[in-house]
């Protein structure tokens, strides 16, 4: 079972500073991946909805949006 859902909100708990995603950034869960291994496409975006970037990330590279970020 997938740790998050589409269109699920969450944080990026470590940041992507290749992608220019910080740590605490929001994004959404646009896309689950079950196979190889569990994997989400996130979309992050500035608070007026303008696209900063599309990341793969893992389980443990996100984080719930009611849940605490390093």
């Amino acid at each position: 079972m997938a740790t998050f859902s589409d269109l699920e909100v969450v944080y990026a708990r470590f940041g992507f500073p290749d992608k220019g995603i910080q740590a605490g950034q929001v994004g959404t869960v646009v896309h689950v991946f079950s196979h190889p291994s569990e994997a989400y496409l996130v979309e992050f975006a500035t608070e007026n909805g303008e696209a900063i970037a599309t990341v793969a990330a893992e389980p443990q590279e996100l984080a719930r949006q009611n849940s605490s970020v390093p």
